[in-house]
């Protein structure tokens, strides 16, 4: 592990086998999708965006996405760490059926 973002992505995964990665999601209703075949898959509504860490720069620095949270109404917070240990908060405001943009630029907070 050769720099600060790999030590954080190691991290991030020891966290995601021993905690999970969305957090809040329990409440959200289920839904069906049926793929090409016809295949009917099930899925939680409104649960995670499905950012990894190589997806998202904050000011030009790399992070890692630490959780997703689900919150009311189905927008969700996304958390995320910088090389340096500042960790950020962005919130992605629910627009549509599974569809999510932006709401507001990651502002930093200084715990989770």
């Amino acid at each position: 592990m050769s720099d600060a973002w790999m030590r954080n992505e190691y991290r991030v995964r020891q966290m995601e086998r021993e905690e999970g990665k969305q957090v809040g999601y329990e409440n959200n209703p289920m839904r069906i999708l049926h793929d090409g075949a016809g295949k009917a898959h099930e899925f939680q509504q409104d649960t995670a965006l499905g950012f990894d860490g190589q997806d998202i720069h904050v000011a030009g620095d790399r992070v890692s996405v630490l959780k997703e949270e689900s919150l009311p109404g189905g927008d969700i917070n996304l958390y995320l760490q910088n090389e340096n240990g500042g960790t950020y908060v962005q919130r992605w405001a629910k627009v549509g059926q599974g569809r999510h943009r932006s709401a507001e630029k990651p502002r930093r907070v200084y715990g989770i």
